[in-house]
C-alpha cells in the first residue's frame, strides 16, 4: 500500500465542528500537544502542559469556530488519519503580522503511516488553502519529531524560527508559500 502514485484512493472530508469525530480530534490534541509538549521540554509538568492546550483548544473553538477546518483523512472509503487546519487572521497576541492558514494538527493511524499519506493529505489540504484564498501555510513542530521536520523540509516548508529553552530547541515554526 503506498498511494504516492496513485492519490486517488486519498480524500479529506470536512467535519462539522460539533461533530463526534471532531470532539475526539480535541481530545486527541490536547493528549499529543501534552506528550509532545512535555517530551520536546516546551512545559516542565503534564499539569502545566493539560492546562496550557485545554485552555488553547476551548479559545481556539468557542471564539473562533468558523475558523476551524476539521478532516477525516480517508483511504479507500475507510477513515485512517485527522487533520486540523486553522485560519489565523492579523493577531498581536498570536504575532500574526500577514494572514495565514496553519496546520495545526496531522495524523495517520500508526498501521497506515510510511506509505505517503501524510505527503498527499498535506498537498490536498494546500489545495484546499488555495482555494479559501490564502497565500501561506504555517506550522509548528515539537523538536521530539524529528521525521515531521523532515516531511515538512522535504515538502518546501522553510524554517521560520525556533523557540529555544533552557538552550534546547523545543519547537520549530515553518512556513511555506503557497503556489496556486
Amino acid at each position: 500500500m503506498d498511494i504516492k502514485n496513485d492519490t486517488n484512493s486519498l480524500s479529506i472530508f470536512s467535519l462539522q465542528n460539533d461533530s463526534y469525530i471532531v470532539k475526539s480530534l480535541k481530545n486527541e490534541v490536547v493528549e499529543f500537544g501534552c506528550t509532545s509538549g512535555l517530551a520536546s521540554g516546551v512545559f516542565a509538568s503534564l499539569d502545566e502542559a493539560q492546562q496550557f492546550t485545554t485552555e488553547i483548544m476551548a479559545s481556539r473553538f468557542a471564539e473562533k469556530s468558523n475558523q476551524q477546518h476539521c478532516f477525516s483523512i480517508k483511504l479507500d472509503g475507510q477513515i485512517v488519519g485527522r487533520a486540523w487546519l486553522m485560519e489565523r487572521q492579523v493577531d498581536a497576541f498570536e504575532k500574526v503580522s500577514d494572514p495565514d492558514i496553519r496546520l495545526a494538527y496531522i495524523k495517520v493511524d500508526e498501521k497506515y503511516q510510511r506509505h505517503g499519506i501524510a505527503t498527499a493529505t498535506i498537498k490536498l489540504l494546500e489545495a484546499y488553502s488555495i482555494k479559501l484564498g490564502y497565500k501561506k501555510m504555517s506550522l509548528n513542530v515539537f523538536s521530539n519529531l524529528p521525521y515531521a521536520k523532515k516531511l515538512y523540509l522535504a515538502l518546501g516548508f522553510t524554517v521560520d524560527h525556533e523557540t529555544v529553552k533552557n538552550g534546547k530547541t523545543v519547537t520549530t515554526e515553518m512556513c511555506k508559500l503557497l503556489n496556486k
